[in-house]
């Protein structure tokens, strides 16, 4: 009787041993599937800064165009090649002040959103390990010893 007791103990923990070991596999394929989706999303915030910056560029030349209805490259026909307007200085006038504005805006709200949160501004750089909580250090360290 007693032996069929071990042996029932004995089969329960391979049992929970077995349960222990799928679970952990699944667990490991689930980090790392996260982390490779960190990672993606990481390098499509990247690109969409780009995107933003260069928008932040362009789009109040296109307003300011579209605004005073001009065209500021005209074709002169006996040269046969694209000139400068005379007024061209307007566009540059408006343009450059109004462009310096929209990206003294967007360092405001990136400075005010890092206020908000309680935390520090950083402007042109990613945040480091220094940044990092205790848990998300350990979780690193776990995907660097896989």
């Amino acid at each position: 009787m007693r032996n069929a007791i071990d042996l029932a103990g004995y089969t329960l923990s391979l049992h929970n041993q077995l349960e222990t070991a799928r679970v952990d596999r699944e667990l490991r394929d689930l980090t790392s599937s996260l982390k490779r989706l960190q990672e993606d999303n990481m390098n499509d915030s990247a690109a969409v800064k780009v995107i933003t910056f260069v928008s932040a560029i362009y789009l109040p030349g296109s307003f300011i165009v579209s605004l005073y209805g001009m065209n500021f490259f005209v074709f002169d026909e006996d040269l046969r090649q694209i000139v400068i307007a005379k007024d061209f200085w307007v566009f540059l006038a408006t343009w450059l002040p109004l462009t310096l504005v929209t990206g003294l805006i967007y360092v405001l709200i990136v400075w005010f959103d890092a206020w908000w949160k309680r935390k520090p501004f950083r402007f042109f750089q990613r945040p480091g390990k220094e940044d990092m909580s205790e848990s998300e250090m350990q979780v690193g360290k776990e995907f660097a010893d896989d």
